[in-house]
């Protein structure tokens, strides 16, 4: 059985995965990058807190679980447009 180096080097695509390579590894920096823009880790930030918050027994007053869940819903909602957004220029 051989790998799959050795069958790219057979058919001639070395070229062609070690460019897949270099192309994901700029993806994956680039996607790095975006989670390091400051909005990013602020609602990220925010997010980490308010799964905390509702973890506990710490509800506001006058607000149900129902309230909060949602409240943190949306606070994801925009979390995933603002990446989205970000990616498209990728």
């Amino acid at each position: 059985m051989t790998n799959a180096a050795e069958t790219m080097g057979r058919t001639g695509n070395e070229g062609g995965v070690e460019e897949e390579i270099k192309r994901a590894r700029e993806i994956l920096r680039a996607k790095r990058e975006i989670l390091q823009r400051p909005e990013i880790k602020e609602l990220r930030e925010l997010i980490k807190e308010y799964r905390f918050f509702l973890g506990g027994d710490n509800l506001s007053l006058g607000r149900s679980l129902q309230d909060e869940s949602a409240t943190l819903v949306k606070l994801e909602d925009l979390l995933h447009t603002k990446i989205q957004e970000a990616e498209q220029g990728l």
